[in-house]
C-alpha cells in the first residue's frame, strides 16, 4: 500500500494519540512542506532528505524534529503497513548522530574524523614541516602530535590553552627514557605507565635535547614538557590555512594539523580530536580486532572511545545493520597451524557428519575459493571443510556450518597456514598475505551464512599478515 505524505498525515491525526499529534503537528507540517505533500511517504521517510531536514532545516531543535518524524515513521510501519524489524526500511538517522544541544541553543562542536584511508603517520612526515623554516617549532609540534598518537592524551594534558592551564599538565619530570624506550604516565589509569618505542620515541628524544638546551621564557611553562621555545617568534606559515599567523604552542600545533589535513584533502582536525582518530584508525587498520586492546588501554566510559567506535560502526557496517558489530574475545595463545599430511588423514578429519555432508552438497563439492571440483574415481567427488575458527587446541571454534567453508586441499592448506583468510568486513572477500596475489580481494562463492565473530577471530589470531606487520 503506497500513500503520499498528505494521506499519511490524515491517518496519523485520526489514529494516534491527541497529545502526540498536537505536540508534533507544527514540525510535521513543516517537514511535509519541505518533502512535498504529494510525494511518496515511505520513500521520503527513509531518504537522506529526511536526515537533512532534521540536521539542517528549520532551526536548531534537532532532537524535537527527530522525535516528531521518527514518531510518524513508527506510525507508518506499525499502524499502516504493520511490519516490524528487518522488514522495515531503515530510518535514515540514528539518535546518537544528533548534535548535543546545550543551554542557549548552542551545539557541541562536532568531532572531525579523517577518512578511512588516511595514515596517521603523515602527521609525523618531515616534509609537511619544512615550510615553517624553524626546526624547533617543527620538533615541538611533532612531539605533541606524536605523544597524542601514542597515548591518546587529551589535548589539554600536553598542549593546554589558556582556558585549560589550571588543569594537570604533562611535566618534564613525567617523561623518562628507560631501557631504550620512553615512559610516560597513563592518563586514564592511575599508577600505570605507557612505554613508547619506534619513530615517536626518537622524536621525543630529539625534542627533549633541544628543550633542555634552550631557555623557556614563557611564564608558567617552565615545567611543561611541551613548552614554547625561545625561537617561537621566527617562523613562516601558509596563509591559505589561517589568515593570521598562529601564536603560542596551542595555536601552532593546531595550525600544523590543519595544514597537513589541507594538503591531503581532509577536513581539518584539532589536537583535541586527534585521539578520536587514533581509536577510529586503530579499528580500521585491524578490521575491528583491536577493540579489546582499546578498551583495556582507555576503558569504555571515555566519550572519545565511544564516539570513535560509533563512527567506525557507521562507516563500516552501513549495509550490515542486522549483524552484531563488536565481539570482545579473551586473548588466547596462538597455536602453530598444522599442515595437512595424507588424503586419508584429511578424510578422517572431515568426518562423515550430516551437516558437513549437506554443506558439501550445497556447493556440489566445489571449492568456494577456486570453484574447482575434484573427482577421485568415476563419480566420487572430493572436497574438504575448513573450520574458520579451528576446533580445539585452545581455539575452541564451534563445529557448526556457520564456522565452515568448503575448500579443495590446496586452499585448505593455505587457510591452515594463515596465508588466506576471509575479510570480516564483508564476509566474502578473500585476503591473501601477498596483496599482489590474484586471489586477493576476489569474492568467495557464498550460499550459506558465515559467522562474523569467527572471521574476526581468524583474521586476528591466524592470518599471517598480522605477524608480518609487527
Amino acid at each position: 500500500m503506497r500513500m503520499n505524505f498528505n494521506e499519511l498525515f490524515q491517518l496519523y491525526k485520526q489514529q494516534d494519540s491527541e497529545s502526540t499529534v498536537r505536540n508534533y503537528t507544527s514540525i510535521i507540517k513543516n517537514y511535509m512542506e519541505y518533502m512535498g505533500s504529494d510525494s511518496d511517504a515511505e520513500i521520503g521517510l527513509t531518504s537522506n532528505k529526511t536526515k537533512n531536514f532534521i540536521l539542517n532545516v528549520g532551526g536548531n531543535k534537532t532532537n524535537q524534529k527527530y522525535e516528531a518524524i521518527r514518531n510518524l515513521y513508527n506510525f507508518y510501519y506499525d499502524k499502516v503497513k504493520k511490519v516490524i524489524g528487518s522488514e522495515r526500511i531503515r530510518f535514515p538517522i540514528e539518535k546518537r548522530e544528533l548534535p548535543v544541544e546545550l543551554k542557549g541553543n548552542t551545539k557541541k562542536k562536532q568531532t572531525s574524523f579523517l577518512s578511512k584511508n588516511f595514515m596517521l603517520s603523515k602527521f609525523l612526515d618531515d616534509s609537511y614541516y619544512e615550510h615553517l623554516h624553524n626546526e624547533n617549532i617543527s620538533l615541538m609540534a611533532k612531539a605533541a602530535i606524536g605523544l597524542t598518537i601514542a597515548t591518546g592524551y587529551p589535548g589539554g594534558f600536553i598542549n593546554p590553552s589558556s582556558k585549560t592551564k589550571s588543569k594537570k599538565v604533562l611535566s618534564v619530570n613525567d617523561v623518562q627514557f628507560i631501557d631504550g624506550k620512553c615512559r610516560v604516565p597513563h592518563y586514564y589509569k592511575e599508577n600505570h605507565n605507557i612505554y613508547i618505542d619506534g619513530k615517536i620515541k626518537d622524536i621525543l628524544v630529539e625534542y627533549i635535547k633541544v628543550r633542555n638546551a634552550v631557555e623557556i621564557t614563557k611564564s608558567g611553562q617552565e615545567d611543561d614538557f611541551i613548552a614554547e621555545l625561545e625561537s617561537f617568534s621566527r617562523f613562516d606559515f601558509d596563509d591559505r590555512v589561517d589568515d593570521k599567523k598562529p601564536y603560542g604552542k596551542h595555536q601552532i600545533i593546531n595550525y600544523v594539523l590543519k595544514y597537513i589535513c589541507m594538503q591531503n584533502g581532509e577536513e581539518p582536525i584539532t589536537i583535541d580530536h586527534l585521539r578520536y582518530n587514533v581509536v577510529f584508525h586503530s579499528l580500521i587498520q585491524s578490521k575491528g580486532t583491536s577493540l579489546n586492546e582499546i578498551i583495556e588501554l582507555f576503558g569504555i566510559e571515555e566519550n572519545f572511545v565511544v564516539e570513535a567506535i560509533h563512527h567506525y560502526h557507521n562507516e563500516t557496517f552501513k549495509s550490515e545493520l542486522n549483524k552484531p558489530v563488536y565481539v570482545i574475545n579473551s586473548k588466547e595463545p596462538e597455536d602453530e597451524p598444522v599442515p595437512p599430511t595424507t588424503l586419508l588423514e584429511k578424510l578422517v578429519r572431515d568426518r562423515d557428519k550430516k551437516k558437513v555432508h549437506e554443506l558439501k552438497e550445497l556447493y556440489d563439492y566445489k571449492c568456494q575459493i577456486c570453484n574447482e571440483q575434484i573427482t577421485l574415481i568415476d563419480s566420487l567427488k572430493y572436497c574438504e571443510v575448513h573450520h574458520i575458527r579451528p576446533l580445539g587446541n585452545n581455539h575452541n571454534g564451534p563445529d557448526e556450518t556457520y564456522n565452515m567453508v568448503v575448500v579443495c586441499p590446496n586452499h585448505h592448506t593455505l587457510f591452515d597456514l594463515g596465508v588466506l583468510t576471509i575479510d570480516p568486513e564483508d564476509s566474502k572477500s578473500i585476503l591473501h598475505v601477498d596483496v599482489n596475489n590474484t586471489l586477493n580481494q576476489q569474492e568467495i562463492t557464498l550460499k550459506h551464512t558465515i559467522d562474523e565473530h569467527s572471521l574476526r577471530y581468524a583474521y586476528s589470531n591466524i592470518f599471517l599478515i598480522n605477524e608480518l606487520l609487527k
